[in-house]
């Protein structure tokens, strides 16, 4: 199980490289009052202003994020599917789509758990202003600690039911998808 985690985690780092500024610049695009600037526009102004390091804002929490989450997500999966083909003595294959479907939404479940608060901290940095000189927040310890001060723990689960909500179908579906592709190529 320990070396799906890692597995698991080393695919989340690798997808942070795109997840980070990609999620940056959607959730700078959520809080904005007004519809006057678009992605390109947004990318282009805070490239200009502020260089990479403002696209790549909150990268180092969205990869700390992306790492535990990840780890956590392809493991319990993994788990849950060789438990079953060891319960059951069947192949990969065998195993039916409902199963596939039960585990990935547990999963996504699992996942969004333990990763949430980082998710919460990692979107108030990202909104945080751009100009170092104005930030509300100097480091993802200080957002959490202003966070707690200020909201108490649920301020770190703010909007977490309609993430679970969206976590078990959209994971389900995600297993799905991959067991079925899996066994069609396996098949050729």
């Amino acid at each position: 199980m320990s070396q799906l985690f890692l597995c698991g985690s080393f695919s989340g780092i690798a997808n942070s490289v795109l997840s980070g500024p990609i999620e940056h610049i959607r959730t700078r695009l959520q809080i904005q009052t007004d519809s006057s600037q678009g992605p390109s526009n947004l990318i282009r102004s805070i490239y200009r202003n502020y260089g990479f390091s403002g696209i790549y804002k909150g990268q180092m929490i969205t990869l700390a994020r992306e790492f535990f989450g990840y780890g956590i997500y392809f493991a319990t999966y993994e788990a849950l599917i060789q438990r079953t083909m060891g319960l059951e003595g069947k192949k990969r294959s065998d195993i039916q789509a409902w199963k596939q479907c039960l585990f990935g939404a547990l999963s996504g479940y699992c996942l969004w758990t333990v990763i949430y608060p980082i998710d919460v901290i990692k979107s108030k940095l990202q909104t945080d202003n751009l100009d170092p000189l104005k930030r509300s927040f100097s480091s993802s310890m200080d957002c959490f600690k202003k966070t707690l001060a200020n909201d108490g723990i649920a301020g770190l689960y703010r909007g977490f039911l309609p993430c679970m909500l969206r976590a078990g179908p959209v994971n389900a579906a995600t297993f799905l998808a991959y067991e079925v592709t899996m066994n069609y190529i396996a098949r050729s």
